[in-house]
């Protein structure tokens, strides 16, 4: 959280969600203008929308970021994973695949959404992610 920033505050987050969706918005007339061309292009075009705020928006993220990802974005693959779990947990399904994804629990602490067991830990290297274990790690401090 940047200095001067309070989540806390209704109308400040109000006001940042209203950014968003106009950003949100501008982004996908680039799109539909075919305007997103290099890498970094979709990359932010991706983090644009991995910031939405429902799992259409977070599959777009997903497909954004694959497409920065096969034109060499070295940041993007991370966001692969992101986008993917984000739209999982957005869309109903009880566990994410990856493991980027937290929440606060009941006695305000942050807990790793449940995570499908049948990801491996090769998986999330190909997208480089730790391992599942250094992830619960993380989570523990």
């Amino acid at each position: 959280m940047g200095r001067g920033k309070d989540w806390n505050n209704p109308t400040f987050v109000e006001g940042v969600i209203q950014r968003d969706k106009e950003r949100r918005k501008e982004v996908q007339g680039l799109i539909d203008g075919g305007k997103l061309v290099s890498a970094e292009d979709y990359y932010h075009a991706a983090m644009i929308f991995q910031h939405g705020d429902n799992a259409d928006d977070y599959l777009k993220a997903n497909e954004l970021a694959r497409k920065a990802m096969e034109l060499g974005d070295i940041r993007a693959p991370w966001l692969v994973a992101a986008s993917c779990d984000r739209y999982l947990i957005h869309s109903g399904h009880s566990q994410q695949k990856y493991g980027t994804q937290y929440r606060k629990n009941s006695e305000g602490k942050f807990e790793l959404v449940a995570v499908d067991p049948s990801t491996t830990d090769e998986e999330r290297a190909s997208l480089g992610l730790p391992p599942l274990a250094e992830i619960n790690k993380f989570v523990e401090r």
